[in-house]
Order: C-alpha cells, then structure tokens, then sequence
C-alpha cells in the first residue's frame, strides 16, 4: 500500500527545519563574517575621512575641529550592555573581555568628555587632554579587539556584534584623525617659533 507524502509539508516538518538550521549556522564561522565586515567598514570610512573629513577641517582652530572627533566617543558605555549577559549578549561571553571592555570604554568616555570639554573651551590643558584621551582611547580599542578575538568573545555577543563590525572601525578612524590634527598644530607652531626665531630683531 502507497503512502501519499505531501512534499510541503514534509520541507517544513521539524527534523527538516533543523536540518536547514544546522546547515546554515555553520555556514560561515562568526570571526570571518565579523573581520570582514570590520575591514571593509574600516577602509569605507577611511576615504571618508580622507576625501570628505580632512579638507574640511584643515586649517580650522583645535576649538572647531577636535570637538566632531571627540564627540563620537561618548557612545562607548555602550559596550556596558557585556556586563548584563541575557539582555544582548550571551550568557557564555567572557568575563575578562566584557568587564576589561566594559569598564575601558567608561575610563575612555570620561578621557573623551573631559577633553572635549577643555579644547571648546581654550583651556591650558586641552591639548593635553586631547593626546591623553587619544592614546588611552585607542590602546583601549586596540586591547578589546586583541582580547575579544583571542578568547573568542564574537559568537557570543548576539547583536552586540555590530558594534566591534561597524563601530570600532569607525572610532579607529577618528583617533587617526585626532593624531594627525594634534601632530599638525603642534608642526604649525613649531614652524612660527622657528620663523619668529630667525626674524631679525629691530632696536
């Protein structure tokens, strides 16, 4: 006796589903999707800034063009979501990378909103906060990739994973940008020493 099989219903019954599931989850490992995806991020805002953002803040004071810079930064806390796993992030995601990226991108936050704070302002240190900021922000960047990729924190970051694909990539470029403003103004004034210097004095 035949058995009449309907093929819809038998693509869509349970053990199917899992079967295509199964497949599709391991089609492409996390780690290659996300480095791709940050790579590509990566040079995409880089024309940005080159074509885009660095003419149209050359030339401008510290007070005007470091602020765009800084700014961005205080988006970071959002990596405090690492220490509620459950909520966007996995319960499996390591400790040692959620607290270390978790609580560096709180310190570099408030190196961010003090600098900019100061550069707005004219004041004596902004320049020196602007470069503290600058290098804490972007060791900190630079420590949460390492670690992350070296514990293999991306398969358990659930949504969270779009920001080291698309946001990291983004505060990279803009510390590139705060270096070259810093090391441009701080040429600019050597060069107006050097020309005061050479002046000859009239008595």
């Amino acid at each position: 006796m035949s058995v009449n099989r309907d093929p819809v219903r038998d693509t869509f019954a349970p053990d199917a589903a899992q079967t295509e599931l199964s497949s599709w989850s391991s089609s492409m490992p996390v780690p290659a999707i996300l480095l791709t995806q940050f790579f590509v991020a990566l040079i995409g805002y880089g024309f940005v800034a080159r074509w885009y953002v660095v003419p149209a803040l050359a030339g401008r004071p510290l007070k005007t063009a470091l602020p765009p810079l800084l700014l961005p930064h205080l988006v970071r806390p959002v990596s405090l979501w690492l220490l509620a796993p459950g909520v966007v992030v996995q319960h499996g995601i390591p400790r040692t990378f959620a607290e270390g990226t978790a609580y560096g991108d709180l310190i570099a936050t408030a190196l961010a909103l003090i600098a900019v704070v100061l550069v707005r302002a004219e004041a004596r240190w902004g320049v020196a906060a602007a470069w503290i900021f600058n290098v804490v922000g972007l060791l900190d960047a630079l420590r949460n990739c390492l670690v992350g990729m070296m514990l293999e924190a991306p398969p358990h970051m659930g949504a969270a994973v779009f920001i080291p694909a698309f946001g990291v990539p983004l505060l990279l470029v803009s510390h590139f940008l705060i270096f070259k403003i810093l090391i441009d103004q701080r040429r600019s004034r050597l060069r107006v020493t050097e020309t005061s210097s050479r002046a000859p004095s009239h008595t």
